[in-house]
């Protein structure tokens, strides 16, 4: 039996993660643990989802959405690394990497802290060997994606459409040094407007 346990995430409602306690427990079943979460939670944001049979497929599972059907590639890890970074794999077997048309997205789980990352292929794809995510940081490269369960709900546009979805948060100005008084101080760029 999977051991898990029931602790509340920061939005008070219930999840179920998987428990650190028993680090007897194989990858492989923590692999497939996060498979089922994937599909509960992408049910809940009402998707339709199909697991193929076996583990011979490059992909983990099915996703539809008004007649669109996505393979999504599901990926977890529970090891933070210190002060909310992490970082995991996103190899196929035997190390290979995933090829263009194999897989449209990774979903990330970040379990520690109850987390997806909705990812397209092409955001993340065959020229990275692994993915590091620093939660915390506003400009974290793979930001956007956070609970992005609304590209697994739109059409694709053409080349490149996947790559910068909306941000629903916002995004600091950048910062310039500006000489003061006493030292160096940082403000913000004047705007254009």
């Amino acid at each position: 039996m999977v051991g898990v346990q029931s602790v509340g995430n920061r939005e008070g409602r219930s999840a179920k993660l998987w428990d650190e306690a028993n680090p007897q427990e194989h990858s492989k079943e923590r692999g497939e643990w996060a498979e089922l979460m994937f599909m509960a939670k992408a049910r809940r944001e009402g998707l339709i989802v199909a697991k193929p049979f076996g583990d011979t497929a490059r992909y983990d599972v099915l996703v539809e959405y008004r007649g669109r059907v996505w393979r999504v590639q599901v990926k977890s890890t529970m090891h933070d690394r210190g002060h909310g970074h992490y970082a995991l794999n996103i190899m196929g077997p035997k190390r290979q990497p995933y090829r263009k048309g194999e897989v449209d997205f990774f979903a990330i789980y970040l379990i520690p802290i109850d987390t997806w990352y909705i990812i397209p292929f092409e955001a993340a794809g065959q020229w990275h060997r692994s993915l590091r995510f620093t939660v915390a940081c506003k400009r974290h490269k793979y930001r956007p994606f956070r609970e992005a369960w609304r590209l697994l709900k739109r059409q694709p546009r053409g080349r490149g459409s996947w790559v910068c979805p909306p941000d629903p948060v916002p995004i600091l100005p950048k910062r310039r040094r500006v000489p003061a008084a006493m030292g160096t101080a940082v403000a913000p760029f004047p705007s254009a407007a």
